[in-house]
């Protein structure tokens, strides 16, 4: 087939297999177009099976938000020469199908082969005038038991050094002579020695052409990956074994990532017993680091484990989805590969028959060089996990325990159903609520798991579960149930009552709602809010000025009863006497007009003025501060008299001022009586006495005379 005949056919898949406009439940908001498809994920059920055994294939249609695209026509591919599709009529089908999408969009089909060896699955979908498309490879073995494996590794720039993000990146800064990869298989036998003499047969997940073969491995005449000096190579003293792997440019626009994969026959029976697979990428990517964790990491004799491996890129992302992963263990079993989506792929362990010597086995994962390990516990004995577990009793909520070994099934029993049960809601008050489980089947993840519930306001305590298994031996696991102690912070506070002002109170731990009450029955100290509902909360008290000394006590009280308080002091500091300077003035009525000054101190200001003479009133009748004044006005020729000013504080103190007028009539004196003097010059005498003004004359004005000159 040629590559316009190729064009042709997507051309026409296009105009045949569009998805239906828009109106396919999608969860898409209006406007996002939620019948297109943009990412389709290949989701195999597992990637290993025996082969005559069928593998579950879903291909998971999605919009641009993320949302499913329902009956949507998905075209499944077997890019390999082994294998056969079934569709989701249960029908062989041979290397094409076409499958719709159902209600959450996912289509199904199933591949099976009676060959042992790599099966790549492609899934592709029309989006307007493009395809989205994604692929996955599975692997069928003729025993899922311990044997021989391999490892694969690349070096595509010629320095003998391996596995460098230059070795598995293809096409790097956009260079078309940068499409070959040296690729090395390193074999080892079911107890992990290098063997030499071995048959290695490579393959790709993508059609591949061997040497100057004309012919694809599909059968086509058009492929664009190459093994040029051929695909087989034997194993050296070293135990590994070189194939040259070239790939053509036109890839890029096809795949981002394709997958190297090799077999070989080590007991030479005619079958398979060990497979590697390489990810080789076609647009830059750096791996950065792989993640392994194992669930249950303790399981029984021939119990299974699921192995979880987290491959992270060095911009922190995941990996692109298809990156394959190598798994071995150095016991028991665990299915050689996995393929990522969004950056995590999943492999099977079964533990061994019997418990190894170390107590456990080590499962290690490998992508591109890069491994990490994870060891899963394999103990017959009855084991629960964790042995204990602390939850807020405050909040409540749920906690999950795995049980391990023993006979199943299993019966857990709780010592306190009322703080600790089995319930399907978040309280144990519940006639269906009870503290039993019985647990006889694992869960999705192969685990054994009994559930526990605890209410909200659950006071303190430590809960035993006691797991029974059917041989009857028994395994306890505790509940530490912790409720903080009550508190609130500050404990006292001290606060001057003179000057008065806002105090905050802060209630923590114990079980909200708390209730505060206090002990004076004043309102003006009560807390606001009464009622608190959360840890961390406040309640304040205004205290107002001038207020006298006092000591109030509140209460908080949670929502079990317990109780904690907290004290506030008012303080009321002492203040100078009352005084008023000058205590006492005296002023001559019969001189001209004069104002006399008074000054107050002490006391709690403000502070009123009174006068018992309103012929004299003050200036003001209310001064507001310490040292504030007042003023008195005694008019000219005033007549004898007296006032007296009573100066009283907020707290009702008085002090009192007077004032005293006089009405003074000295005789009129001239001083000197009589001068002798030479004219012309000037004299001057002093008046006193009498009453001013006064008037002087001269009995000879032109001799003697009021002059300026």
């Amino acid at each position: 087939m040629n590559k316009k005949a190729i064009i042709a056919i997507l051309i026409l898949s296009i105009f045949l297999f569009n998805c239906g406009g828009g109106s396919g439940g999608s969860s898409s908001p209006a406007g996002e177009k939620p019948g297109v498809p943009e990412i389709v994920q290949v989701l195999p059920s597992h990637y290993i099976a025996l082969t005559n055994s069928a593998i579950i294939i879903r291909a998971k249609i999605l919009n641009g938000n993320g949302g499913p695209v329902r009956d949507c026509p998905v075209t499944f591919t077997n890019l390999s020469p082994i294998g056969t599709l079934i569709n989701d009529k249960d029908v062989p089908v041979g290397n094409k199908t076409v499958v719709k999408t159902n209600n959450i969009g996912l289509a199904t089909i199933k591949v099976k082969s009676t060959t042992i060896g790599f099966a790549t699955i492609m899934a592709e979908v029309a989006k307007g005038v493009g395809i989205v498309r994604d692929k996955k490879t599975v692997y069928f073995s003729s025993s899922l038991t311990s044997q021989p494996f391999m490892y694969l590794d690349a070096d595509s720039d010629s320095d003998g050094t391996y596995n460098e993000p230059s070795d598995y990146t293809l096409f790097e800064s956009n260079n078309a002579s940068d499409n070959q990869v040296l690729m090395r298989a390193t074999v080892f036998n079911k107890f992990g020695q290098r063997t030499s003499g071995a048959t290695v047969k490579f393959s790709s997940d993508f059609p591949y052409k061997v040497g100057s073969s004309t012919v694809c491995s599909d059968q086509s005449s058009t492929c664009y990956v190459t093994f040029p000096n051929g695909n087989t190579a034997t194993t050296d003293s070293e135990g590994q074994a070189y194939v040259l792997v070239q790939v053509d440019p036109v890839m890029r626009n096809l795949i981002t990532i394709l997958n190297i994969t090799a077999l070989t026959d080590i007991n030479g029976d005619g079958f398979a017993d060990a497979s590697g697979i390489y990810s080789l990428y076609l647009l830059p990517i750096t791996l950065n680091s792989i993640t392994v964790t194992a669930s249950p990491d303790i399981v029984a004799p021939d119990a299974e484990s699921t192995i979880s491996a987290a491959v992270k890129l060095n911009t922190g992302g995941p990996a692109p989805d298809g990156t394959a992963v190598s798994f071995v263990s150095d016991c028991g079993s665990v299915e050689p590969f996995a393929l990522t989506t969004t950056g995590l792929a999943k492999s099977k362990f079964t533990a061994p028959s019997a418990v190894p010597s170390s107590g456990k086995c080590r499962v290690t994962a490998t992508v591109d060089g890069l491994n990490s390990f994870v060891d899963v516990t394999i103990s017959s004995d009855l084991v629960v996990i964790p042995e204990s577990q602390v939850i807020s009793g405050a909040s409540g909520g749920t906690v999950s325990y795995v049980i391990s070994g023993g006979v199943k099934p299993y019966i857990v029993t709780s010592s306190n159903r009322f703080a600790a049960c089995n319930s399907s809601d978040a309280d144990c008050s519940d006639a269906e609520d009870s503290g039993t489980w019985n647990i006889s089947t694992p869960d999705g993840s192969g685990n054994y798991i009994f559930t526990v519930t605890v209410p909200a306001s659950t006071p303190s305590q430590n809960v035993t579960f006691t797991v029974s298994d059917s041989a009857g031996k028994t395994k306890t696991a505790t509940l530490n149930i912790s409720v903080a102690a009550l508190t609130v912070q500050p404990g006292t506070v001290t606060i001057d009552g003179t000057a008065g002002g806002e105090v905050t109170f802060t209630i923590y731990g114990g079980v909200p709602p708390y209730n505060i009450f206090v002990n004076n029955a004043d309102p003006v100290y009560s807390p606001t809010p009464a009622q608190v509902t959360s840890s961390g909360s406040t309640f304040k008290v205004t205290v107002p000025a001038n207020t006298t000394a006092k000591t109030i006590i509140y209460t908080v009280m949670d929502n079990n009863g317990a109780t904690t308080t907290a004290t506030l002091n008012i303080t009321a500091v002492t203040p100078p006497a009352l005084a008023v300077l000058p205590g006492s003035i005296t002023v001559n009525g019969a001189a001209p007009a004069d104002t006399v000054t008074y000054t107050i101190f002490g006391g709690t200001p403000p502070y009123n003025i009174f006068t018992n003479n309103p012929l004299y009133p003050p200036s003001v009748t209310t001064v507001n501060a310490s040292g504030g004044t007042f003023n008195v006005t005694v008019p000219a020729g005033s007549s004898a008299g007296s006032a007296t000013y009573t100066i009283r504080d907020t707290t009702g103190a008085t002090v009192a001022a007077t004032l005293t007028i006089t009405a003074s009539t000295d005789p009129l004196v001239i001083i000197p009586g009589s001068q002798s003097v030479v004219a012309p010059n000037k004299v001057t005498f002093s008046v006193s006495g009498g009453t001013s003004p006064y008037v002087i004359t001269s009995s000879d004005p032109s001799s003697a005379c009021n002059s300026t000159d």
